[in-house]
């Protein structure tokens, strides 16, 4: 589930940050913040970034550095395998 959770922020921030839609822009803006802005140090909240991370056992900042990383095509393709947008 979390990985999921991970696959959808990074969709949202690809997809969306900046977006003239008001609505998908606070999407955007949302993963960006959780993703980007988030404390690293502060584990107690278990849907905070770090604590997901940590619960994949995968680093932060690598995982920081791979969803910055993804392109516009990639999120569009992940976007699809969460609501299967390929066959719209």
């Amino acid at each position: 589930m979390w990985a999921a959770v991970l696959r959808r922020a990074a969709v949202d921030w690809v997809l969306y940050n900046g977006h003239t839609t008001p609505k998908l822009s606070k999407l955007g803006h949302d993963a960006h913040s959780w993703i980007f802005l988030e404390e690293d140090v502060e584990l107690k909240d278990s849907s905070s970034f770090a604590s997901v991370c940590a619960s994949l056992n995968v680093e932060v900042v690598a995982m920081r550095e791979r969803i910055a990383s993804v392109t516009e095509e990639e999120a569009r393709r992940l976007r699809g395998l969460d609501f299967d947008d390929d066959d719209c």
